[in-house]
């Protein structure tokens, strides 16, 4: 017969950024539907990353959500209320920002290079753990674990430091 090996895994793409896993098992036809693919009756799985940044945006920014609520309902500030929303952008990498600071022993710059510095750590450390996500080992659960410890306990210093 000259049609692939069942237990073979091959692999398409309908541009350069769209990766497709073909997995052996059924039919199937690409999502615009114009060509069918019926090779060993094998399927096409489109690889979760919508699903990996929300799960990622989840764990490094939800427990910066979660104590902004919390403060929202038991401080009575409105300034300290209003801190708490506007600081969940940056607040993954401003306690980092300030605890190398702290071991370093560095100055830091003025008020707009901290919150882009700190913003843009923020974004790599959700863009890092939207990686991590998609790997399929312990190494995943492992990860997002730390991660979500290292969030909860910035987001408690935060509202920490910004009752203070």
């Amino acid at each position: 017969m000259g049609g692939a090996p069942e237990n073979q895994i091959a692999f398409a793409a309908r541009s350069a950024h769209d990766s497709v896993i073909i997995e052996p098992g059924s039919n199937t036809q690409l999502q615009n539907g114009s060509t069918s693919l019926n090779a060993m009756t094998e399927t096409i799985t489109l690889r979760p990353w919508k699903r990996a940044i929300a799960l990622a945006c989840l764990v490094v920014y939800g427990p910066f959500v979660a104590t902004a609520l919390y403060a929202q309902a038991f401080v009575d500030c409105s300034h300290c209320k209003q801190t708490a929303w506007m600081t969940i952008p940056a607040g993954p990498g401003y306690l980092s920002l300030l605890l190398l600071r702290n071991v370093w022993s560095f100055k830091l710059p003025g008020n707009a290079a901290i919150i882009t510095l700190v913003t843009l750590y923020s974004l790599a450390l959700t863009l890092a753990v939207a990686r991590l996500a998609r790997a399929n080992s312990i190494l995943r659960k492992v990860g997002m674990v730390l991660v979500l410890i290292y969030s909860a306990l910035c987001a408690v210093g935060m509202l920490l430091a910004i009752r203070a």
